[in-house]
């Protein structure tokens, strides 16, 4: 059993091959999200593990610099990817992370993965492996501990049935006033898919990324296997989705209309035709993904918006960190809160973030 880092063609296959088969891999740990975050400031970094020439576990993790003290930090968001049972896959993954550690004077690394069947067992275990269990519930820079997934057991009818009536209604509603669903991408679609993401941000005025960012995005996720989902209406692009595949499980990662006709619902009929092309490819969940940077509330818009489609609100185990450097570390986490809007500004002017 031995680690490598970095990825070449062949191995980025095989990579992709064990996440698909592994049942909690995360598409935020594949090749092509190594490749769209890049865009966004984020350095990835490859490190995984074979034996007898397979793979056996993985880590993607994303470096940032922090500027003036020329040290790192390190995110593996949704990471480690392994059989939790293989504890010397796990110790053999680090041996590799903490030389990559030492290249990029990395203050710590951050990891946040997916639930297993044995909460408390994968917690135990990565204590052993020698990781921190950080008592939040959420940060400013991390994903959240919590997930809305559609869990797709039932038949489609059931599935409609299980939505809240209201919900039920809009989706007709919208299909009735005219609002249809595409998949087959067009030349045009580019240009839309980037304009109408930069529109989303305006109106939530939060972080601006280039064009180029959306592009690459867009076409990191056709190139995987994933889909681009249309509403349309009168001939035009009024609402997209973009739905990513591990294996048997999907996920909803971009999502945007156009402001002027959100009294068509076009989002809720693009979220239900998601799940539905999910359950035809034989999927065990379709991901809604979940509210940035704070704890799961029934309450909040989005979160009660999507809690209408009956999804199981699904709770991570935690934010794990392995420091390199105990003091600097210990220094960070006082001031992460000020630390990383910090770095996002000076990232933003960097890479244009925006233009």
């Amino acid at each position: 059993m031995q680690y490598k880092i970095g990825l070449d063609l062949n191995a980025c296959k095989a990579w992709g091959e064990f996440l698909a088969s592994t049942p909690n891999a995360n598409f935020r740990q594949a090749c092509a999200w190594g490749t769209i975050r890049k865009l966004a400031g984020w350095e990835p970094i490859y490190v995984y593990v074979e034996e007898n020439g397979q793979v056996v576990a993985t880590l993607l993790i994303f470096s940032r610099k922090i500027p003036v003290l020329g040290m790192s930090i390190f995110y593996g968001c949704r990471g480690p990817i392994l059989d939790w049972s293989n504890t010397r896959a796990l110790d053999v993954l680090m041996q590799g992370v903490r030389k990559v550690a030492r290249q990029r004077k990395a203050i710590f690394l951050r990891v946040d993965p997916e639930p297993g069947p044995d909460q408390e067992y994968l917690r135990q275990t990565m204590k052993h492996a020698g990781f921190e269990l950080l008592e939040r519930e959420f940060t400013a820079w991390n994903r959240t501990q919590y997930e809305l997934r559609v869990i797709l057991d039932t038949s489609e009818e059931e599935l409609l049935k299980g939505m809240r009536r209201t919900l039920r209604q809009e989706i007709n509603a919208s299909k009735r006033k005219g609002v249809s669903i595409a998949t087959q991408v067009q030349i045009e679609d580019e240009d839309r898919f980037c304009e109408l993401m930069s529109g989303l941000e305006n109106v939530k005025n939060s972080v601006h990324h280039s064009q180029r960012y959306y592009q690459t995005v867009l076409r990191e996720i056709l190139k995987s296997g994933g889909m681009l989902v249309k509403a349309c209406y009168e001939g035009q692009t009024i609402a997209v989705m973009t739905l990513v595949f591990v294996g048997d499980r999907c996920w909803a990662v971009y999502m945007a209309n156009d402001y002027e006709y959100r009294k068509l619902n076009p989002n809720k009929l693009l979220m239900w035709e998601g799940i539905r092309i999910a359950k035809s490819r034989g999927c065990v969940f379709f991901d809604m993904g979940a509210t940035q940077a704070k704890a799961f509330d029934q309450n909040d818009p989005l979160d009660k918006y999507k809690l209408g489609f009956r999804p199981n609100v699904v709770r991570f185990p935690g934010f794990f960190d392995y420091p390199f450097y105990s003091l600097l570390y210990r220094g960070f986490i006082v001031s992460e809160s000020k630390v990383i809007p910090w770095v996002h500004r000076i990232m933003r002017h960097k890479t244009g973030a925006g233009k």
